[in-house]
C-alpha cells in the first residue's frame, strides 16, 4: 500500500530525481532561515520559491493547499496574538518541509538521514513504522467496512461498541504483525544493523541547485 507522500512523488524530473541529501540540507536551511528571520521578506521568498519548485515537480496546487492548510491555520490563530510575522515564518517553514516530503520518497529520505549520521535505531524504527502503519490502516478499513456491512453503526450505542471492537482488533493485528515481522527478519539473517537501500551520488546539477538557492536565502536573510 502506497502512502500519500509516495503517491505525490513522481519518478521523473530534475527536482524529483535530485539527491535526497541535497534536498534535505536545503530544506533544513530554509526552515532555519524562515524561523530566524527578523522580517517577512526572507520567509516569504523561501515559501514562494519552494511552492514554485513543488509545482514544477508535478505536484498539483490542490495537494499543496490540502497539506499546508492545517499548519497554516494554526499559525494564523497564533498570528492574532503574536503578529503577522509569525504567519510569514510559518509559511516559509511549512513550504520548505512540503518541498522535501512531497518530492522525495520515504526510503530515500531515510537513507539520507542515515548518511547524516542520525541514530541507526531511530532510522530503522522509523522505516518499519512507516511501512506497517499503512498496513494497519488498510486492515482497520477492512474491519470497518465489514462492520458496516453487518449494521455495526446503525445507531450511536452500537457504533460505540463496534468502534471498541475495531480498536481491539487493530491492536491485536498490530501485535501479531510485529511478531511475524520480527520472526521473518530473523530468518533472513537480520542482525540489527540498518543498511541503506538507496545509495545516491551527488551530481553536479544537484550541487549547483543547492549552492544557488542557499546563496539566495543567505543573502536575503542578511539583507533583511
Amino acid at each position: 500500500m502506497k502512502s500519500h507522500i509516495d503517491i505525490c512523488v513522481k519518478d521523473n524530473g530534475f527536482i524529483n530525481g535530485m539527491d535526497a541529501r541535497a534536498k534535505m540540507f536545503f530544506s533544513m536551511a530554509c526552515v532555519a532561515a524562515s524561523v530566524a528571520a527578523k522580517g517577512p521578506s526572507a520567509p516569504l521568498f523561501v515559501g514562494a520559491s519552494c511552492l514554485v519548485f513543488l509545482l514544477a515537480s508535478g505536484v498539483s496546487l490542490r495537494r499543496v493547499i490540502l497539506r499546508a492548510a492545517g499548519p497554516l491555520f494554526f499559525a494564523a490563530v497564533v498570528t492574532a496574538f503574536k503578529g503577522p510575522l509569525t504567519l510569514a515564518h510559518a509559511f516559509g517553514a511549512v513550504m520548505a518541509v512540503l518541498f522535501l516530503s512531497m518530492t522525495t520518497p520515504a526510503h530515500r529520505l531515510l537513507s539520507a538521514s542515515a548518511w547524516f549520521r542520525l541514530p541507526a535505531g531511530f532510522v530503522e524504527l522509523t522505516l518499519i513504522t512507516y511501512r506497517y502503519i499503512f498496513v494497519l490502516i488498510e486492515d482497520s478499513f477492512k474491519v470497518y467496512h465489514a462492520q458496516r456491512g453487518r449494521l455495526g453503526y446503525v445507531n450511536f450505542r452500537i457504533g460505540i461498541k463496534s468502534m471498541g471492537t475495531l480498536c481491539g482488533s487493530v491492536f491485536l493485528r498490530a501485535f501479531s504483525q510485529a511478531e511475524a515481522t520480527g520472526a521473518a527478519m530473523a530468518m533472513r539473517g537480520y542482525t540489527g544493523e540498518y543498511v541503506p537501500t538507496c545509495r545516491e551520488q551527488m551530481r553536479l546539477p544537484d550541487a549547483v541547485f543547492l549552492a544557488a538557492n542557499l546563496s539566495c536565502c543567505i543573502l536575503l536573510f542578511l539583507w533583511t
